[in-house]
C-alpha cells in the first residue's frame, strides 16, 4: 500500500469523530428545546439548524428557533460556531483525500 493510502486510512477517524461531534451538539440542543420541537424529526431539525436559509425555501419549514429566550438564542450562535469547526474539519480532510488521489495518479 502506498504511503498516501496508509495516511488516509490512519486519519479516517478524524472526519468520523467530527461527524459524531456535530450530531452530538445538534442532538443536545434538540433535546433541550423539548416541547418546541415536538412532532419534528431530529434529522429535519438538524437540517434546519445547519442551513436555515436553505430550509426556509422548502415546504414544511417551521421556525422553531424564533422567539427563544436570550440565553438559548446565544447558545445557538455558540453551537453553530462549534459545528462549523466540525464541518471545516471534514472539508479539509476531504480536500486532502482528493488531493492525495490526484497526486497518486500523476506518478
Amino acid at each position: 500500500m502506498s504511503p498516501q493510502g496508509v495516511v488516509l486510512l490512519v486519519s479516517m477517524p478524524i472526519p468520523i469523530a467530527a461527524g459524531f461531534y456535530w450530531h452530538w451538539k445538534a442532538l443536545g440542543f434538540y433535546r433541550s428545546l423539548g416541547d418546541r420541537v415536538k412532532g419534528m424529526s431530529y434529522y429535519w431539525f438538524s437540517f434546519q439548524f445547519q442551513n436555515p436559509g436553505f430550509a426556509k425555501q422548502l415546504p414544511g419549514y417551521v421556525d422553531v428557533l424564533k422567539g427563544l429566550p436570550e440565553d438559548q438564542a446565544a447558545r445557538i450562535i455558540t453551537i453553530r460556531r462549534q459545528m462549523r469547526y466540525a464541518t471545516m474539519t471534514v472539508a479539509c480532510w476531504s480536500l486532502l483525500f482528493f488531493l492525495s488521489i490526484v497526486l497518486s495518479f500523476r506518478r
